[in-house]
């Protein structure tokens, strides 16, 4: 650590001797020893000491308390006054000149240490606030948003160059001591309604306010404290000003443009219900005038017309699930799909009906359709439509992409009582490089109209969003020419949790 330099002002050389051995054994370095004002002035500007113990008798035309005031008018050094003298004139002339310290000789070792020390340390915090200051007046007076200071009556008693600029002015006495509320579109009362807020919460946040400044109207955000006396009323408000009227302009547009998305989504939902009612109509005459026409054939008839009346369910059947997934898909991106939850079997109330209606679509391809129930408890908290369409678009995607061999439908428990489904299946499998797009909305392994499988892209985008719907997790694992699995886990919920306690 660096000692501290003094510099001993005193014109008894035997006393200044004294002080300057007392100094040196408390760890101090005497810079210099001079006995009159003009040697001081001198060696404070050219060798900045430290600190100064000055003697207020000393040699010359100018006593200590003058030679202290001139150094301090020039340089900042703390001064600590020497003297055998305490009446009360010369005291009042310390106090004056803003000494750090007042030793009356004689005086002991540790008080000369004690008064040093607690000088030196009250030079450096006065250092340091100055500094603080300075910055602060710096980033105040530079900074672009208006920085400003209202006393309890709401009057401008300070205000930074943007502020002033803010509300119209060039200078600030040109608003001093006006009250805010003349530059507020709305005046007094929009001032009482802020009065109100900073009432209640001591602050006020993002406040928008209309501001007149004789030039143009513009919306600025005002933010700030209020700061209480002990008795808990208000002394100032302390706030910053800035403005957001580009902001609001942007924020109005960006509100037409979302109802105007808004009402897109709306018409286009109502549109594709229509279309969708549209299709469903002639195809479900279709479907019912096919089973009355085949209800009045014979047998060898039927046999002869079955390829006929299957291909025209399927692709009816194939017609209905596109429209239902365009629907759907359009109801998740306008934010409209609806679900109705309630406690269900999944087993019994989905998976089985499920497995029932691809039973003949398993038979017509030569594959085998299984449907497998490991689970003691197979009771869930869900959705019943998006269920069915979940597993239904898995079963539908197992049978279109298997050419030999199987599907099944496996149900099962885990340890902690979660329900989980995998979807198994031996088809064409899935490549390493489009498991990362799986349930990306339109995406397709092969694409174009080479492709060899039907589909519109949507059904496992869709899957996973009816998992989301349902507290349900999926996984996917797949080997290309070996099959692929699926695996919907159903999330532990209130639900499942009650039915395994009543088990126990």
């Amino acid at each position: 650590m660096n000692k501290s330099k003094i510099l001993i002002v005193e014109d008894e050389v035997i006393i200044a001797m004294e002080i300057a051995d007392r100094l040196q054994s408390m760890g101090y370095d005497v810079l210099r020893i001079v006995a009159n004002g003009k040697d001081a002035i001198a060696c404070a500007i050219n060798e900045k000491p430290d600190l100064i113990l000055m003697d207020i008798m000393i040699q010359g035309p100018i006593d200590g308390i003058e030679t202290a005031t001139k150094i301090q008018e020039r340089i900042n050094i703390p001064v600590i006054y020497l003297t055998a003298n305490a009446d009360e004139a010369t005291l009042e002339r310390a106090k004056v000149s803003d000494a750090f310290g007042y030793l009356i000789k004689p005086f002991e070792e540790k008080e000369l240490n004690t008064t040093i020390e607690m000088s030196l340390y009250k030079h450096r915090m006065e250092l340091k606030l100055r500094e603080s200051e300075q910055r602060y007046r710096s980033l105040v007076s530079n900074s672009s948003i208006g920085i400003f200071r209202l006393n309890k009556e709401g009057k401008i008693v300070h205000g930074n160059p943007a502020f002033i600029k803010l509300v119209g002015s060039n200078k600030f006495n040109e608003i001093a001591g006006k009250p805010i509320y003349r530059f507020f579109v709305g005046g007094k009362e929009k001032f009482d309604h802020l009065c109100q807020i900073c009432n209640k919460t001591n602050e006020v946040k993002r406040y928008r306010v209309e501001i007149q400044n004789g030039k143009q109207n513009f919306v600025v955000s005002l933010s700030g404290n209020t700061f209480k006396n002990n008795k808990g009323e208000i002394v100032y408000f302390d706030g910053t000003m800035e403005d957001v009227t580009m902001q609001q302009r942007y924020e109005e547009k960006l509100v037409k443009a979302k109802e105007k998305a808004e009402e897109s989504d709306r018409l286009k939902t109502e549109f594709l219900a229509g279309m969708s009612h549209e299709i469903r109509t002639p195809v479900n005459t279709i479907m019912n005038y096919l089973s009355l026409l085949r209800d009045s054939l014979t047998d060898i008839e039927k046999s002869t017309y079955d390829d006929v009346f299957s291909a025209i369910q399927v692709g009816s059947l194939r017609l209905t699930r596109t429209i239902d997934s365009i629907i759907n898909m359009a109801q998740f991106r306008a934010g409209t799909f609806e679900i109705f939850k309630k406690e269900m079997d999944l087993y019994e109330d989905v998976l089985k009906t499920i497995n029932k209606e691809f039973e003949y679509t398993a038979k017509q391809r030569g594959l085998e359709l299984k449907l497998t129930n490991y689970a003691t408890n197979t009771k869930i908290f869900g959705d019943k439509y998006s269920l069915s369409q979940l597993f239904t678009n898995l079963v539908d995607n197992g049978l279109k992409y298997t050419e030999k061999g199987s599907v099944e439908i496996k149900i099962y428990n885990l340890d902690n009582g979660g329900l989980v489904v995998d979807i198994k299946d031996t088809g064409i499998g899935i490549s390493e490089e489009f498991l990362p797009i799986l349930f990306k909305p339109f995406s397709q392994e092969e694409q174009g109209y080479t492709r060899s499988f039907d589909g519109n892209g949507l059904g496992l985008a869709l899957v996973q969003k009816y998992c989301g719907l349902n507290d349900a997790k999926i996984k996917v694992r797949s080997k290309k020419d070996v099959g692929t699995i699926f695996t919907i886990q159903f999330l532990q919920n209130e639900l499942n949790s009650k039915i395994k306690v009543k088990q126990k």
